[in-house]
């Protein structure tokens, strides 16, 4: 499999990263982390990637998103999978959010995810067959005050996933995502550390998820054995939602 990963360095994305490291080649994008990035892809090797290279990127911005894409695709000659992992949260009251924080957050959550899938659509289209996956999140369906912003990307995202899904249905490319709930990231961690006691409370597994969960149900929506699933939000909470 050859798979491009954004948001590869940290979190959910790196723990998908080391799922299918065995036998693939990966692009592992990330952002300023170029440490983590290069222990990643060792890591990756040493778990038997048949290559593992890191890109650097701010997807947010569509030509350095455009770039980075066209980049695997040219090193492996074809590509099998985008996972768009990367996200950012920058919460605020509504009547306190800058304009700023409003657009930033689009464009890494939403905007980026639409760069990338433009440009891997046209690879995957040539031979009939890829897999698109974007990481969205139950903060879409169920936000915490403050949210507007992030609640508003992720639902946009999880809009777009099924309108990509009935453009490629015919074409052997699959289109879902990933609605994890509150998962053990550093991502999460002001969430966990300013509403934590609450959060358990409503989940009912009473636990937070951790990456590589997330990660087990990403390598299989990104493998052949899901090849009739498309268009799907499937969340992975705990119970959250219920």
């Amino acid at each position: 499999m050859n798979a491009f990963i954004t948001g590869a360095s940290r979190g959910i994305g790196r723990a998908i990263a080391l799922k299918l490291a065995p036998n693939a080649k990966l692009a592992l994008v990330y952002h300023q982390n170029r440490e983590a990035a290069l222990a990643l892809c060792e890591e990756c090797l040493a778990l038997g990637a048949l290559e593992a290279i890191p890109l650097q990127a701010d997807v947010s911005d569509e030509p350095q998103a455009q770039k980075a894409i066209q980049t695997a695709i040219e090193r492996f000659e074809t590509l099998d999978a985008l996972v768009h992992c990367a996200g950012i949260i920058q919460d605020g009251l509504l009547l306190r959010m800058s304009s700023e924080n409003w657009h930033s957050v689009m464009r890494t959550n939403l905007d980026a995810a639409f760069y990338l899938a433009q440009t891997a659509a046209r690879c995957m289209l040539k031979k009939r067959s890829g897999r698109i996956l974007f990481i969205s999140s139950v903060s879409s369906r169920h936000p915490k005050p403050g949210q507007a912003n992030y609640a508003a990307s992720k639902g946009g995202l999880e809009a777009l996933t099924r309108a990509l899904a009935v453009e490629f249905a015919r074409k052997g490319i699959t289109v879902n995502a990933i609605a994890p709930g509150m998962i053990e990231t550093d991502l999460s961690a002001a969430v966990r550390e300013a509403h934590g006691e609450e959060i358990l409370q409503a989940i009912p597994m009473k636990r937070y998820g951790k990456p590589v969960e997330v990660a087990e149900l990403a390598a299989f929506l990104v493998s052949e054995k899901s090849s009739y699933i498309t268009g799907q939000i499937i969340d992975i909470d705990g119970g959250l939602g219920l």
